[in-house]
């Protein structure tokens, strides 16, 4: 590896500390970056070719870190707090029809009773 790819790769272990799979995606780059240069019969790449190839390191990390972000448990937390806010919506809006006489709210509920299928078909679909 000469001096610019070494740059590209150290720049890559700054941006991703504190990444989970830190040495595995450093890994990675260096086998991607070493397949470039054997597909293009290069011995050695620029630090901006590599830049211009892969994007900067903080780009890279950026976008691990946005991959990394979303976890099966956060989407199931997710998907958990919009079924309770349905459900406590839907309560107040059916204790507001009964006990108060807002003409706005009666319209709601009477929209919402005229199409009960489609109602059921979506909070089954969620």
């Amino acid at each position: 590896m000469n001096e610019d790819t070494q740059r590209f790769i150290q720049e890559l272990e700054i941006e991703l500390d504190g990444q989970k799979d830190k040495t595995s995606i450093v890994a990675e780059y260096k086998m991607h970056i070493h397949d470039m240069q054997e597909a293009e019969n290069i011995d050695d790449m620029t630090y901006e070719q590599l830049v211009a190839r892969l994007g900067t390191p903080r780009e890279i990390a950026k976008l691990w870190k946005q991959e990394t972000g979303i976890t099966p448990r956060k989407t199931q937390w997710l998907f958990v707090l919009l079924n309770v806010a349905i459900f406590i919506g839907g309560t107040m809006v059916m204790i507001g029809y009964h006990f108060f006489e807002w003409i706005w709210l009666e319209s709601i509920w009477h929209a919402i009773m005229n199409v009960p299928f489609l109602v059921m078909f979506v909070y089954l679909i969620f």
